[in-house]
């Protein structure tokens, strides 16, 4: 039973260290490094939620939006509460330019973390892609109550109410 523990104790220290290894790479900007990390902690725990959230994030920073898709949603199928795999697959659809897809995944992940900036700005980038500029700017306003300095909200905002003047 001793032994038992200590292999699986240093099978999580092992996982931990993997992932934060891949996600520094990540931060370095060796995204194919990074994934090929989180590979190796699938080998180990094939049920890694975060490992394939962490891929899917790298995925999206090479461009490979479909692949990354595939990824969050293999993390969420083992924990469906992972927020930030929601976050990453609203990436890919907002790249994809699938615009209710990624206002879809972006309520999941609200639903989990109700302040995610992330979430809150693409939800609102893709509802003024839709013309839905008066829902965009509410979100973009939910982002600069949680965070006023936030320039992509900002910028974005700006966008939104000079579409809404044009409607009018």
């Amino acid at each position: 039973m001793i032994v038992s523990l200590a292999v699986s104790m240093t099978t999580a220290d092992t996982v931990q260290d993997l992932l934060n290894k891949g996600k520094i790479l990540g931060t370095e900007e060796r995204y194919d490094d990074s994934i090929e990390v989180f590979d190796q902690v699938l080998v180990i725990d094939p049920k890694n939620s975060s490992a394939y959230t962490y891929k899917a994030i790298a995925l999206n920073l090479l461009g490979n939006y479909d692949e990354a898709i595939k990824n969050a949603n293999l993390a969420l199928y083992f924990d469906s509460q992972n927020a930030n795999a929601w976050e990453a697959k609203s990436v890919s659809y907002s790249k994809l330019s699938k615009y209710e897809d990624c206002i879809d995944a972006c309520n999941n992940a609200l639903k989990i973390n109700p302040k995610s900036i992330l979430a809150l700005n693409n939800k609102g980038a893709s509802l003024d892609m839709l013309g839905e500029d008066f829902e965009a700017i509410q979100c973009f306003n939910q982002v600069l109550l949680i965070d006023p300095t936030n320039e992509l909200a900002q910028k974005n905002m700006k966008i939104a109410k000079s579409n809404l003047r044009k409607q009018k």
